[in-house]
């Protein structure tokens, strides 16, 4: 019978495990794995940046708004990114309704163009190109009150996000969105007679909102049919509202 061999003990002629070999051998695999994670983290991070280079807002803190637009309504719109994309072409999107410049229409008009200006932040306070200062000094919502400021003073107000040093931040970007929006919204025979007007809403042969806006209700209001005889109405009838008013 065979002497039993503890397998503990290295069988006569083997040597013993080199404890040193084997702990180096150890050593230089766990370099090289930590080499490895450290080239993965270098790629995960590079990933990384590029998406954010796609869309900065990736990893951002979400905001509370009412629409894209208004997720940051003073900030430039980066239209390299899917998002300024997709606020741009919500902004210059035609109205629902489009617009024949006639005096019935002016109220559904007004109401969808007031819509888009609160979506799309064109009614900013710090950024938008709907309010303005009068001569007074009264601000004045152009889309309701645009009767209340004179058109010297209105372009007064727009030369410097058209040429002066407004012209690259975000309301010289509303004001574009603006005006494409109001000419898509025209019908064809609006868009004929507002065309002759060009020099009275362009600067530097750019459309100005403000200034086309104004324009257009000129020419839906004041210079229409209707609304003359209703004004001739008023005229006839004033006798009577002023013993009315006292």
């Amino acid at each position: 019978m065979p002497p039993r061999v503890n397998p503990r003990v290295p069988a006569e002629g083997a040597q013993a495990p080199d404890i040193a070999a084997i702990l180096a051998n150890l050593a230089n695999s766990m370099a090289d794995m930590a080499t490895q994670v450290a080239a993965t983290n270098v790629t995960v991070n590079n990933l990384a940046n590029q998406v954010a280079a796609v869309n900065p807002n990736v990893n951002a803190t979400p905001v509370f708004a009412l629409s894209p637009g208004r997720a940051d309504e003073d900030g430039i719109l980066n239209y390299k990114t899917k998002q300024g994309n997709h606020v741009y072409e919500q902004a210059r999107t035609e109205l629902p309704s489009k617009f024949g410049m006639k005096a019935l229409e002016v109220v559904l008009f007004e109401t969808e163009l007031e819509s888009r200006a609160a979506a799309s932040g064109w009614n900013s306070n710090v950024q938008g190109v709907t309010k303005f200062n009068n001569s007074d000094g009264n601000s004045i919502d152009l889309i309701k009150e645009y009767g209340k400021i004179d058109l010297e003073t209105l372009k007064n107000a727009c030369e410097p996000f058209i040429t002066g040093n407004q012209k690259h931040i975000r309301r010289a970007q509303n004001n574009a969105n603006a005006s494409e929006c109001i000419l898509s919204s025209l019908d064809e025979t609006a868009r004929k007679r507002v065309l002759a007007y060009r020099k009275d809403y362009t600067i530097n042969k750019q459309v100005v909102f403000p200034l086309i806006y104004t324009s257009i209700m000129r020419l839906a209001t004041l210079d229409s049919t209707a609304t003359d005889s209703a004004l001739c109405n008023n005229i006839h009838s004033i006798l009577e509202y002023a013993i009315s008013k006292n």
